[in-house]
């Protein structure tokens, strides 16, 4: 089968680290590795040749960028 994520690796904020890796292994066909003693606790999710690492918000308001970064055309 061919390789349909090439080579992303994103660091994504989430109140829940373990219900959202739950969802990328349930929905998405990633596989979850916990690295929960960590001094930062942090899951990461793989898939093809695609990381993403789930780190938590404690609490804080993750705010995307398209609304902290306005571009002007």
């Amino acid at each position: 089968m061919k390789n349909f994520l090439l080579m992303s690796h994103c660091i994504f904020p989430t109140s829940n680290i373990i219900e959202t890796a739950d969802f990328y292994e349930q929905w998405m066909g990633f596989k979850a590795v916990m690295y929960l003693n960590a001094k930062e606790p942090h899951i990461c999710v793989y898939r093809d040749t695609t990381e993403i690492i789930l780190t938590k918000t404690n609490g804080q308001n993750v705010i995307p960028n398209r609304e902290l970064y306005v571009l002007w055309v």
